[in-house]
């Protein structure tokens, strides 16, 4: 990622009803997985600026990997545990791991071989422990803002499977984030495209500003996620902007 957008990062993460409906999401899957614990090793594999770390403190002792200095720092002003890597984190801290989440990583240019980056983390996970990855959908919804976050690919559903199977992860759910939000992805995705004919080097369009940092059409996009978009989720619709993986560390016969 550009190191820029750390620091927007550190101010959007807080604010912005996307960040917000992930955190959601994580916690949801927690409870679900581990109803009753307060007590758990949480590894935050790809922390960033901390988006989640208040969440998960509430489930236990979190650890964080972050590969990029100025987000490594930004967490050690938090006292929390921070390694460079998953080789630094199993060397220093000598700990396996009850949760691991990886929360839109795997698409990272950084992560060269994605089945690689989870054996490693299952290789730490506690038997029967359990990782929560979230992660963005579609080739077709790519867009600048994937170059200026060093994103690499996306995923399908089917995708997420795959490599979960492949790292010897079990998978206990995939599906797509946001089905609501697709068509509008795929026209911003288009417009974004035009937008940078005329403009060059811009991000974000103007849209996704407004909407992001107005707290009113943050409080409006809430209430819609968290009611038509859960329903479309359940329906199983075939599409979303992010794909969403439950899976366990479990010994296979």
């Amino acid at each position: 990622m550009q190191k820029d957008q750390y620091r927007t990062l550190e101010v959007v993460q807080n604010i912005h009803w996307f960040y917000d409906h992930r955190r959601n999401l994580i916690e949801r899957e927690i409870l679900r997985i581990f109803p009753n614990r307060r007590d758990l090793k949480i590894l935050d594999f790809g922390s960033g600026m901390g988006a989640n770390i208040a969440l998960l403190s509430g489930f236990g002792n979190v650890y964080c990997v972050e590969p990029e200095a100025i987000a490594r720092d930004h967490l050690k002003s938090l006292t929390l545990k921070v390694y460079e890597s998953i080789e630094d984190a199993i060397r220093e801290s000598g700990e396996t791991f009850d949760l691991v989440l990886v929360s839109y990583v795997l698409y990272h240019q950084n992560v060269a071989i994605p089945e690689s980056t989870l054996i490693k983390l299952r290789e730490i996970t506690t038997e029967n422990g359990a990782l929560v990855s979230l992660e963005p959908a579609f080739e077709s919804l790519k867009r600048n803002m994937d170059v200026r976050v060093h994103g690499a690919r996306r995923f399908t559903a089917e995708d997420m499977r795959t490599v979960m199977n492949r790292s010897g992860w079990m998978p206990l759910k995939v599906n797509y984030l946001l089905p609501s939000l697709y068509p509008v992805a795929w026209l911003l995705a288009h417009l974004d495209r035009w937008n940078q004919k005329k403009n060059p080097g811009s991000t974000l369009m103007p849209i996704e500003q407004s909407a992001g940092r107005n707290r009113f059409a943050n409080f409006i996009i809430r209430i819609w996620l968290n009611t038509a978009d859960r329903w479309l989720v359940w329906l199983g619709v075939p599409r979303g902007i992010g794909v969403l993986t439950v899976a366990k560390n479990v010994t296979r016969p």
